[in-house]
């Protein structure tokens, strides 16, 4: 199922009118370790602390285990919202990875990076299966490995005593499962969480210990020039907005490495305040015609998903 029809009435020139959409709340949450077993609630989740710089990435590199590859099911968040007793059919539309969402949202900024989701219906809800597509890249694998290593080394330099003793394994996760909506669209998403800030005593008690400040994580190379940073601000800002909006992420903290992978600079960035970043500026983007965008497609799709198919994308065709 393709729709250039849809995608082609929101081109990035155009201002879309503002939509509604709610608080991220969180119902759950699990947590899978190396061996892939799952753990509901979560356990414990990592503290962000500020690292000491600057900080070299590579350390560890050679025993890094990255994630393995393989169908991305829903089964693990299915498990979750039973053991929360959370009835899908009375609760939402939609269920899902945010990295779907993600993909929709970014669409109309994004001539480059085809997509393609599984969806099927079961009673009144849709169910959004991650596709993996093979990646174009003109990295060799090697170089990919390369970045994805430094990623997650970040994390351990920010959540970890001993970050250049931590042991990185990709497939170790903590996921948040959580209830959004966009327009009259009632999503649930289940989100890879990296880590929280620090409670202080007398804030958890007012509190209650109830809503948890997630942090988001990111690496960029060092800006040194105004292009860079212009760049970095249409593309990668544009990113780090989708995600930490759609998952109610207050703050991303960007680690920016020089192309040893040395840790030269640490940003923290309010995820709210991003958009006014780069409003007004020539050839960047506007965060109302993601927003449009996604609602006006998750309102076709349900009307028009009544069993299993495959929701595809090729954006630059769709843009051209």
């Amino acid at each position: 199922m393709a729709i250039p029809k849809l995608v082609a009435s929101f081109p990035p020139t155009l201002r879309a009118s503002s939509v509604r959409v709610t608080a991220p709340a969180e119902i759950t949450s699990y947590s899978k370790d190396a061996s892939g077993r799952i753990t509901i609630p979560a356990c414990r989740i990592r503290l962000y602390k500020k690292p000491h710089l600057p900080y070299d990435l590579n350390i560890g590199m050679s025993e890094y285990i990255a994630k393995k590859e393989g169908d991305v099911t829903l089964e693990p968040v299915l498990q979750a919202l039973s053991h929360a007793q959370f009835s899908t059919t009375r609760s939402c539309d939609f269920v899902s990875y945010r990295n779907n969402l993600n993909k929709i949202m970014e669409t109309p900024y994004n001539k480059k990076d085809p997509w393609k989701i599984k969806l099927r219906k079961d009673s009144s809800v849709i169910y959004m299966d991650v596709v993996k597509l093979e990646e174009q890249s003109t990295q060799s694998p090697r170089s990919m490995r390369k970045f994805q290593y430094w990623g997650y080394k970040f994390e351990g330099a920010c959540t970890s005593d001993d970050g250049d003793q931590s042991h990185v394994d990709a497939n170790e996760e903590y996921c948040s499962v959580f209830q959004i909506s966009i327009g009259e669209n009632r999503l649930v998403l289940a989100a890879e969480m990296d880590c929280i800030e620090p409670e202080k005593e007398e804030q958890s008690e007012k509190e209650g210990g109830g809503k948890r400040r997630y942090v988001e994580l990111k690496t960029s190379r060092v800006i040194s020039h105004p292009n860079q940073n212009n760049t970095f601000q249409r593309f990668k800002l544009l990113k780090f907005w989708i995600q930490s909006f759609l998952g109610g992420v207050g703050k991303i903290v960007c680690g920016f490495r020089d192309d040893d992978g040395i840790l030269q600079e640490v940003k923290e960035f309010k995820t709210l305040e991003i958009p006014r970043m780069v409003r007004g500026k020539p050839n960047m983007w506007d965060p109302n015609v993601c927003l449009k965008f996604t609602e006006d497609l998750l309102t076709r799709l349900k009307t028009l998903v009544k069993e299993v198919i495959c929701l595809k994308l090729n954006v630059a065709d769709s843009f051209s």
